[in-house]
């Protein structure tokens, strides 16, 4: 018997296609998206920082995202049922293999 709480690939995959064709509930001016990348950026040097590394790995990227506030990111996080508490477990993790 199948366990009902876990979603197929395809499921998930359907999920994913439906989430990314949702237009975005506001438009950005090239102001507003360098901000967004300096406050990403930003907060991947902080978490690189926290695990003792001073450079940016694609890992620390990845992590910081949890914390920017961006709609589409929210709602992808949200989808997997993914919090900040999540990235950054997964991240400490990942240092150590």
């Amino acid at each position: 018997q199948k366990n009902q709480s876990h979603m197929t690939v395809y499921q998930m995959a359907k999920q994913i296609e439906g989430l990314l064709q949702k237009p975005s509930t506001k438009k950005q001016n090239k102001e507003e998206l360098l901000q967004q990348i300096e406050t990403l950026m930003k907060l991947a040097f902080i978490e690189a920082y926290k695990t003792g590394n001073f450079q940016i790995d694609p890992k620390d990227l990845f992590s910081a995202l949890s914390a920017t506030q961006d709609e589409n990111i929210s709602r992808l996080l949200k989808l997997f049922s993914i919090d900040a508490g999540d990235l950054e477990s997964a991240m400490i993790f990942s240092k150590f293999q």
